[in-house]
């Protein structure tokens, strides 16, 4: 990727994160290219663009929006921004393996080990990883209300020391305002780990309990199951020598406290009865757990409440 020249960027799903990524990213310097499956979403931002509230107040307009994958491929993207389900992922590269052009993987998902599921597909060394932490909801199919936003974000390569594509990844997104930190592999590492403890102590909890973050949070015994959760998910990470400071516990419940009326998109999509991403989050501290012989209780119940539902 060079700097004298347009990049072209291209986004994989156009959800809320998938939404305020392609806005954010548009500017002068770049050509967003943009694909999701659902073909009305995608007729409304081809009409009107995609429209921003709440954090941050903005609109983008673009001029190259796919129904197609191979509409979508045709414009050559030398970046890839992924931001569907972690589980969607095999089906996704069933499309793309037909794209033979040397590119770079930015993952915008939630989860643990996913990068593990694109080595199958692409060079380890162009496998970036984007830990967002910034949240929305949907208020129309081209529209997205931004939630919060606990600054900054981490963008950083698993696998290799591809730093110079990463760190300027990084600067186009602050530079329009979506603060972004580079990481370096065992940083980013640290940092999809945290996220997935707070994705992980939360999420299930809400979709069980059909309540939000703010309800579980200040009901006294919603809360109590979450704090059970963390301290679990925390002693299996720091076995996994996750370096993981003293106060962590105290950030997370800070975080989880501040997050408002947030519904996780683990609840929405349970509670509407989709598939739900699980297995990369509570599924993980189950595996883990396992192999450093420590309790997972908690996870396990919820996991299997989770999984129960068809």
């Amino acid at each position: 990727m060079t700097t004298n020249k347009r990049r072209k960027i291209g986004i994989i799903g156009l959800g809320p994160i998938g939404q305020i990524l392609a806005v954010q990213l548009n500017n002068n310097e770049n050509d967003i290219i943009l694909y999701d499956i659902d073909k009305e979403k995608i007729r409304q931002i081809q009409d009107h663009g995609v429209k921003l509230t709440g954090v941050f107040e903005k609109k983008a307009l673009f001029s190259n929006v796919c129904d197609n994958i191979d509409d979508f491929l045709s414009h050559k993207p030398e970046i890839i921004v992924i931001s569907v389900k972690s589980f969607q992922i095999n089906t996704l590269y069933t499309k793309l393996s037909r794209y033979k052009r040397d590119y770079i993987i930015v993952a915008a998902q939630n989860g643990i080990d996913i990068e593990e599921d694109y080595l199958n597909y692409v060079e380890k060394s162009n496998v970036i990883r984007m830990v967002v932490t910034f949240a929305g909801r949907h208020t129309s199919p081209c529209s997205t209300k931004v939630t919060f936003f606990n600054s900054p974000n981490y963008l950083g390569p698993v696998y290799s020391s591809k730093s110079n594509e990463t760190i300027l990844l990084a600067k186009i997104l602050t530079s329009q305002g979506l603060t972004t930190e580079f990481a370096d592999s065992d940083s980013i590492k640290k940092s999809t780990w945290k996220k997935a403890i707070l994705n992980s102590s939360i999420s299930p909890v809400c979709a069980v309990l059909d309540m939000n973050i703010f309800e579980i949070m200040n009901n006294t015994y919603t809360r109590e199951i979450v704090e059970r959760m963390l301290n679990e998910d925390i002693k299996i990470a720091k076995k996994e020598k996750i370096d993981l400071n003293d106060k962590f516990y105290d950030m997370c419940m800070e975080f989880l406290l501040s997050s408002g009326d947030h519904l996780p998109s683990l609840a929405k999509d349970w509670i509407l009865g989709v598939e739900t991403e699980i297995d990369c989050m509570n599924g993980k501290f189950i595996e883990y757990g396992k192999k450093h012989k420590l309790n997972a209780d908690y996870n396990t119940i919820y996991y299997n409440m989770i999984k129960s539902k068809p």
